[in-house]
């Protein structure tokens, strides 16, 4: 592992593009399920919803140093630990550091400032995790 190593995390565009064709997909299976006005109820409730994720992202910076990786989360610098189940692939990693479903970190290329970055991150991240 480096000695210290630090990434910026920023939104995925194409997280939010395959999150904006969930929610259309969702919308039009409950406008053949439901009235016209529980369907407005529904439309407006998914998205309260997806705005309401797509706010300041809890995680900003993830990192690695000798003492093992970090994450800052909602502003506290949390020494983490990387569980089972985390997904390591090209084009997404899914990386689980707490038993809650919510406190997992989906990182796309698209997700760090460069494509170096993110082989960077994955050269680091399968060297730590074999």
């Amino acid at each position: 592992m480096p000695v210290t190593a630090e990434w910026l995390l920023q939104p995925s565009g194409r997280q939010r593009w395959l999150d904006g064709a969930f929610l259309l997909s969702a919308l039009l299976i409950f406008s053949w399920l439901l009235p016209p006005l529980w369907w407005g109820v529904v439309a407006v409730f998914l998205l309260l919803l997806m705005l309401w994720g797509w706010r300041k992202p809890a995680v900003r910076r993830l990192g690695c140093d000798s003492r093992g990786w970090w994450l800052e989360y909602h502003g506290c610098k949390l020494s983490v630990r990387w569980r089972h189940g985390s997904v390591r692939r090209a084009d997404v990693l899914i990386l689980e550091w707490s038993f809650w479903p919510w406190q997992r970190l989906m990182i796309r290329p698209d997700s760090l400032g460069s494509a170096e970055d993110y082989r960077r991150l994955t050269a680091v991240l399968y060297n730590d995790l074999r």
